[in-house]
């Protein structure tokens, strides 16, 4: 009974440092600015929907490996920190890999080999700015909490 409080503690622990990396995150400066009328909260929708399915089977995969650790009795406090550890980096190379396949051209489909035009992609920091961009509108509050909510 201690130790499932004790989990319940360190998960609490855990997601109060996740909501504020994800406030710091969220009002940082970026001196670099897009043009919103490429840049559109449409598109930033769209990608969004993508970057929550995917940050959802991550966070499944992770549950799964962390159920299996617990019913094998293996489960200590420092298995916590490192699949939280092991979440983050993965939703960070995801949102990466999302941001190296996107092409304003072609979404929302995926730019293939066999494309006939330069591929207009956008690189991590404008994800980010972007994101911060429309970090107030009803469809971005909604994603954060479905982030929080699975983590």
């Amino acid at each position: 009974m201690e130790n499932n409080q004790s989990v319940r503690y360190a998960i609490a622990g855990l997601s109060a440092v996740a909501l504020g990396a994800l406030v710091w995150y969220m009002s940082k400066d970026d001196l670099s600015e897009l043009d919103y009328k490429k840049y559109t909260k449409e598109i930033l929708a769209s990608i969004m929907k993508e970057t929550q399915l995917e940050f959802t089977c991550i966070y499944t995969r992770n549950y799964n490996i962390l159920l299996r650790i617990k019913e094998s009795d293996e489960f200590e406090e420092s298995v916590m920190d490192q699949i939280r550890t092991l979440i983050n980096k993965e939703m960070r190379d995801k949102s990466e890999q999302i941001c190296e396949d996107f092409c304003f051209k072609c979404h929302p489909k995926s730019h293939g080999d066999d494309s006939n035009h330069v591929k207009e992609g956008i690189e991590y920091h404008q994800f980010e700015t972007w994101i911060e961009h429309f970090s107030e509108e009803e469809f971005m509050v909604k994603q954060m909490a479905s982030i929080l909510k699975l983590d």
